[in-house]
C-alpha cells in the first residue's frame, strides 16, 4: 500500500494542505498516515494525480487556483 506520510512529504504540503488538496477532512488523512485506514480507489486516483502535477511542476499552481 501507499506510504500516506512519505507521498504527502514529496508534495511538500502540511496536513492541513494535504487534506484540503484531497479533497477530505483532516483527521481522515492522519489516519492514513497512521496506518489506521488505508485510502480508497478514488483517493489514490486523486493522489496519483497530485504527484504528476508536482512531477510537472504544476502543483503550486494547481493549490494557488484551486484551493487558494
Amino acid at each position: 500500500m501507499i506510504d500516506s506520510k512519505k507521498a504527502r512529504e514529496q508534495l511538500g504540503l502540511s496536513i492541513n494542505e494535504m487534506a484540503s488538496a484531497m479533497g477530505i477532512h483532516r483527521q481522515t488523512w492522519v489516519k492514513w498516515e497512521r496506518g489506521e485506514r488505508d485510502p480508497g480507489a478514488a483517493a489514490l486516483r486523486r493522489l496519483g494525480a497530485l504527484l504528476w502535477l508536482k512531477k510537472k511542476k504544476m502543483l503550486k499552481k494547481y493549490i494557488e487556483d484551486f484551493m487558494g
